[in-house]
């Protein structure tokens, strides 16, 4: 039977994940394969904390939901985001990054060769769309998942068609 075997190298694994109570803790974040934080808005000092367990390269998924980031811990965070190769799955949402959160996102669209998900939900990324519509263009891209869905606001036809257009023009490896 198949399921024994894929549940012994599970085990074997090594994933760790954390969340508040680990980055609150005296370890910190040493040893997260994964970091999830809902809901928990992080100072100043914890978005540090968190951008270097990032830039180590371990860490494979990095969830963000509702944690007050802002356009300043983009600034901090944005750069380790770039610093390594590492993570396949990232979830900013229900934030306010700005015109920073977007410019970092896209740049990490134009290098990753990693990054298969990307879920950027009520983000609050204040930016042209043209920004990120040209990095999901990158003919490297391996990105398999994309959720740009803005809460309590409309898209305009043309917003619409660029997002459109650059789902339909971004090569499927």
């Amino acid at each position: 039977m198949l399921v024994l075997p894929f549940l012994g190298i599970l085990a074997q694994t090594k994933e760790k994940q954390c969340e508040g109570k680990e980055l609150r803790s005296a370890d910190g974040l040493a040893g997260c394969t994964s970091l999830n934080f809902q809901f928990d808005p992080l100072s100043a000092a914890e978005i540090t904390a968190v951008a270097k367990a990032v830039s180590g390269g371990e860490i494979g998924v990095l969830v963000c939901r509702g944690c007050e980031l802002g356009a300043a811990g983009m600034d901090v965070l944005g750069p380790a985001l770039l610093s390594q190769d590492s993570i396949s799955f990232i979830t900013l949402r229900e934030d306010a990054l700005g015109a920073t959160g977007a410019k970092y996102m896209a740049q990490l669209l134009n290098q990753s060769k990693m990054l298969t998900g990307l879920d950027l939900r009520s983000a609050g990324l204040d930016v042209d769309d043209s920004v990120l519509a040209t990095a999901l263009r990158h003919p490297d891209s391996v990105l398999q998942i994309l959720n740009l869905k803005v809460a309590g606001r409309t898209l305009t036809r043309a917003r619409a068609r660029t997002l459109t257009l650059t789902l339909t023009l971004t090569p499927n490896p």
